[in-house]
């Protein structure tokens, strides 16, 4: 009845047109940065007040707002800001590396504790608000689906959340993202992206000595593979700076060319990604000088 009451109120012609407001104006909203690549800004927050499951209570999820990816740890109470601090250096940064933007609510990401930490690891900690939860919408959706996920299969044993709460986890990564169109687990980095070279390079995944695969990166982002094969690698390696139409690094530019024509056979009819020299090369010169003033004996 209460609700049905305020409805009318709210759409009282009268009220509307003679009462004023009188609250502040809202301001403009500032959104969240797009993120370029997987695990460089995370939301933060926990699912409180559950029924006892192994000695848990709670759980702590974390998502990359890039890939849509989330990782839940079971946690047997709230911690303080500093054992927040030590889960995400456990569970997030030694796997993914370290991030450059955390949303987060709640008591522990206000401290002091928390904010010189991100502040020596160079971390921009962004805060949400809790009157506008749309600060933060891919966390509470997130949460929202993960609730739903443990209602269902744990609502006849609901001691027993904890069992499925690595499926839970599963189930989330491998869901097709109406935004990307891909599920998280293909976002999963296969290398650090912040530490590759802008140029053009090849990648080992896996063990040096036994790879199981080669992939291209560009300009910091990986572009192509993996390919299965070190020769199929190579070659998207070399064909890349024609299909990107990129120069040769000055410094190897002849000894790449003299690779791609004459072992791998990639040899296009115009065109070349060697930059010509406009002035010969000064040891050369000298060399020649040297040459030339020398007295031969006959």
């Amino acid at each position: 009845m209460a609700a049905d009451i305020r409805r009318y109120v709210r759409g009282c012609k009268e009220c509307a047109i003679s009462k004023s407001p009188h609250h502040l104006p809202s301001g403009k909203l500032h959104p969240l940065p797009v993120p370029n690549r997987p695990w460089s800004h995370l939301g933060v927050n926990f699912i409180t007040v559950l029924p006892t499951s192994d000695h848990c209570t709670c759980i702590l999820v974390i998502i990359d707002r890039f890939s849509k990816s989330c990782r839940l740890i079971p946690l047997k109470g709230l911690p303080t800001a500093m054992q927040t601090a030590e889960l995400m250096s456990n569970h997030i940064f030694r796997v993914y590396g370290i991030p450059e933007d955390i949303s987060d609510r709640g008591p522990q990401f206000i401290s002091k504790v928390w904010r010189a930490f991100f502040l020596l690891l160079g971390v921009t900690i962004s805060l949400s608000s809790g009157s506008h939860l749309q600060l933060n919408g891919q966390m509470e959706r997130k949460i929202q689906e993960i609730g739903r996920f443990l209602r269902t299969f744990c609502h006849g044993h609901q001691d027993s959340w904890n069992q499925f709460l690595g499926w839970a986890e599963y189930a989330q990564n491998s869901q097709r993202q109406p935004t990307t169109g891909l599920t998280p687990f293909y976002h999963v980095p296969l290398v650090n992206t912040a530490e590759l070279p802008s140029s053009p390079c090849l990648i080992i995944q896996g063990d040096m000595m036994k790879p199981s695969g080669w992939l291209i990166s560009i300009e910091g982002h990986v572009v192509m593979g993996p390919h299965p094969f070190f020769l199929h690698g190579v070659a998207a390696f070399f064909s890349s700076y024609y299909v990107f139409n990129l120069e040769y690094p000055a410094a190897g530019s002849s000894t790449l060319e003299f690779i791609q024509r004459c072992f791998l056979g990639i040899n296009p009819e115009r065109g070349s990604k060697t930059k010509k020299r406009t002035t010969m090369n000064p040891h050369v010169s000298t060399l020649l000088r040297k040459l030339i003033d020398f007295e031969w004996a006959s």
